[in-house]
């Protein structure tokens, strides 16, 4: 049935707890720019053709989909992407090679934990967002982060202007290439408390604009022992 929306701009799919693959029908909503998936606990991956059919797709959000590990390639196919979310999706460790393809992708989202913003969040502060921690269930509990180590992919995403890292128990390293993407503006890292500190690469950052650390003890002990400065809160 809504395949026949061919207008349909926005799009949200929430709580549909048994559902463990995309609507295939779906990719043929083609004027679709914002695409919201969540609290789809069953969905594992997209299908192998991806959403390439949504071919004006601009913002992909997807969020606590506790079992969701892979995209396929198709996800290179969303020429238009310019805001991908990945809020609280534990299993997921990897993005495809296919990301060096969205030139347009300038705002990255990823987190091991469902979270949630402030309300009072005002667009006219680009600074560190007001984190809102979601509670785990008991269920909840038995999906710890996997990720150890950023997607190498993402060293391709050369256009990005925004990075958020957050709740990542056993990140233990930045990647050296992190500092090949120059466009950074903003840079925001969260309860990663393994992270020693910033690779060497990261004074490549010259149009950083805002940088965001909180609960990341070793890596704020690092910065404060290079700057010779108290770190207190976020930065």
């Amino acid at each position: 049935m809504l395949q026949n929306f061919t207008s349909l701009q926005s799009l949200a799919i929430e709580n549909f707890s048994k559902l463990k693959s995309f609507p295939t029908e779906l990719v043929s909503l083609g004027a679709v720019r914002t695409l919201c998936i969540r609290t789809c606990h069953e969905l594992e991956s997209f299908p192998e053709q991806g959403l390439e059919g949504l071919n004006c797709l601009q913002h992909l959000d997807l969020i606590n989909c506790r079992r969701f590990s892979s995209f396929s390639e198709g996800l290179g196919r969303l020429f238009y992407l310019e805001r991908l979310n990945l809020n609280g999706c534990p299993e997921l460790v990897a993005l495809p090679d296919g990301i060096k393809y969205l030139s347009l992708l300038q705002h990255l989202t990823i987190s091991g934990k469902f979270t949630g913003f402030d309300a009072r969040y005002s667009p006219r502060n680009p600074g560190f967002h007001r984190l809102i921690v979601m509670k785990d269930s008991p269920e909840e509990s038995d999906f710890r982060p996997k990720l150890v180590a950023l997607p190498e992919s993402l060293r391709h995403a050369l256009a990005l202007k925004e990075l958020s890292i957050s709740f990542y128990p056993n990140l233990a390293s930045l990647p050296h290439w992190l500092g090949d993407l120059t466009s950074l503006r903003s840079l925001r890292i969260f309860d990663c408390p393994k992270l020693p500190s910033l690779p060497a690469s990261f004074q490549s950052f010259t149009n950083l604009q805002n940088l965001g650390i909180s609960e990341c003890p070793e890596l704020v002990k690092q910065c404060e022992k290079e700057t010779g400065e108290g770190m207190t809160g976020t930065r």
